[in-house]
């Protein structure tokens, strides 16, 4: 797995000035981290009713809805990145 130096990485970019506080740099660091697990979670605006609909209604073959899938995954995400920054 590669390293990716998140200070570093904005000290030498046209950023270098507007990330001020370590706040801002684990955001940054959240964010990216969740851009690789997920990918990419873009959404066009025009799809937006027929992902709604998906996301509330169950499979014909399960009773869990998209929008449960989807938070399960976030909160595995958010159990990783809280074990991941404590060490455990």
């Amino acid at each position: 797995m590669g390293v990716v130096a998140i200070v570093r990485l904005f000290e030498h970019t046209a950023f270098c000035c507007q990330v001020q506080t370590e706040d801002q740099y684990i955001f940054i660091h959240d964010a990216l981290l969740e851009a690789i697990n997920c990918g990419n979670t873009e959404l066009p605006a025009g799809d937006l009713y027929n992902h709604l609909h998906r996301l509330t209604t169950p499979a014909s073959d399960s009773p869990v809805t998209g929008m449960e899938i989807e938070f399960k995954v976030r909160r595995e995400i958010l159990c990783f990145i809280s074990s991941w920054q404590t060490g455990g």
